[in-house]
């Protein structure tokens, strides 16, 4: 059986991380995970993890969106504060 998992990853050095788990309900990592270890019924999480296990077989083809959501990148060629926003 194989499993690929599309990650295309390019983190901008932000933490992508609680805005995939706000919108979709898990990210890019937690399907990697899944796709590894996911359905096999032979590796036990710790206890106090189990509730974090992205079982692979319910991934869904299409995420369900719950929230949507934006991570934005300004940027400024002069120095101060802002004074107001229109």
């Amino acid at each position: 059986l194989v499993r690929l998992v599309e990650v295309n990853c390019r983190q901008h050095n932000t933490d992508f991380s609680p805005l995939t788990n706000a919108c979709i309900g898990y990210g890019a990592l937690d399907m990697v995970l899944a796709a590894h270890l996911g359905g096999d019924e032979h590796y036990n999480y710790p206890p106090e993890m189990e509730r974090f296990r992205l079982n692979w077989d319910s991934v869904p083809t299409m995420p369900s969106i719950r929230a949507k959501g934006a991570i934005l990148h300004f940027v400024s060629y002069v120095e101060g504060k802002i004074s107001r926003i229109r």
